[in-house]
């Protein structure tokens, strides 16, 4: 069996619920994305701060700074003959 395989890692930035906000060709650049994310978050946070209970801010802070996540993500290509 001839078999010829490819593969293409990238680095996607998640926040809570899954849903992927950006994808970078590297780990770093996705990185600096997140960080900026969370930093957005939480300055808008905030910003609404006296509009919430402090246990409210609490959980709100935490899902905004621990929420946004890289993965690592890999699509592999293969090619496979049988001879």
């Amino acid at each position: 069996m001839n078999t010829q395989t490819d593969e293409i890692i990238y680095f996607s930035v998640y926040e809570p619920g899954g849903r992927r906000l950006a994808s970078f060709r590297t780990r770093e650049a996705a990185e600096v994305f997140a960080f900026q994310e969370r930093n957005r978050r939480v300055a808008e946070l905030d910003d609404t701060k006296d509009t919430m209970t402090q246990g409210e801010y609490r959980g709100a802070i935490n899902f905004a700074t621990h929420g946004i996540t890289v993965r690592t993500m890999s699509l592999v290509f293969e090619d496979s003959l049988i001879s």
